[in-house]
């Protein structure tokens, strides 16, 4: 469904589809998040909104975006109140309890300068293992199938996993995480020299990506993930999008070529009926 949709907007449709179908989309992908999976949908709304903007030039009002954004803190907080075991709704406090539990990712680039044992580690940097890692459960599938495991560890050089560990290892061990943040896998590839270097070029690439876009159609499919990464970042890694662009390319290659392939049989049948 996700790579449908975000073929569905290589094609530039007219605002009235673009509603349409992105209702229905965000629609589906709300009662999938019900199971406890809320970052896809506000990912996915986000999206929506960007692109509203991006290839309808529409303003977003600030009554909208602060009806979005207490109806965002709202829809999370229920979201947790579901997934984890005697967790409360806690309507009074509802704006710092939201603030509280998803500014943990915000304390990562401490922990990391606080502890060198972390911030030295040997092996790939922090900044390229979701790039690698994505290469590695291609190669040893049988370790990434079974979670979060000490061999894991031993391949897998993601922030989020190191940190864990480090700071209980029991709980990683049971799953847990504390997720990771592009502002400390920059400081462990290149120190505050790499953080403000990254943000200088981030606005200028950003918009130059946005202009190709304009441009050619494949531009917007390869955009896509790389837009939601940047999103999440925050929270996540800086390359979190990891090999998804190529997927992405791959399958809209794939679509266009079934398209054109489609359409000359149609033109040579069309023709041959001419012909008789």
């Amino acid at each position: 469904m996700l790579y449908g949709y975000y073929l569905f907007l290589s094609t530039v449709p007219s605002e009235k589809r673009f509603k349409i179908v992105s209702s229905v989309y965000l629609l589906l992908i709300f009662l999938s998040s019900l199971k406890g999976q809320r970052a896809l949908f506000l990912l996915s709304l986000l999206l929506v909104l960007t692109f509203y903007y991006l290839f309808y030039n529409k303003k977003i009002s600030v009554r909208v975006i602060s009806f979005l954004g207490i109806s965002i803190m709202l829809f999370s907080q229920f979201i947790r109140s579901i997934r984890v075991e005697n967790a409360q709704f806690v309507e009074n406090n509802i704006i710092f309890e939201f603030m509280r539990q998803q500014g943990v990712s915000f304390l990562i680039p401490g922990l990391l300068i606080e502890n060198s044992i972390l911030l030295n580690r040997e092996g790939v940097p922090y900044l390229f293992a979701p790039l690698i890692d994505s290469l590695n459960a291609i190669r040893y599938p049988e370790v990434f199938s079974k979670g979060q495991t000490e061999e894991l560890l031993d391949i897998s050089n993601y922030l989020g996993y190191e940190l864990m560990y480090f700071l209980y290892p029991d709980g990683y061990l049971k799953g847990w995480g504390v997720g990771s943040n592009y502002l400390a896998e920059l400081i462990g590839f290149g120190g505050i020299t790499a953080v403000i270097v990254f943000h200088l070029l981030l606005f200028p690439v950003i918009s130059k990506i946005v202009k190709l876009m304009s441009v050619r159609r494949i531009y917007i499919v390869i955009f896509i993930p790389i837009l939601i990464s940047l999103y999440y970042m925050p929270r996540s890694s800086l390359l979190g999008f990891k090999l998804e662009p190529l997927k992405i390319i791959l399958i809209y290659l794939l679509f266009t070529f079934a398209a054109s392939l489609f359409s000359k049989v149609k033109n040579r049948d069309r023709k041959n009926k001419q012909s008789w």
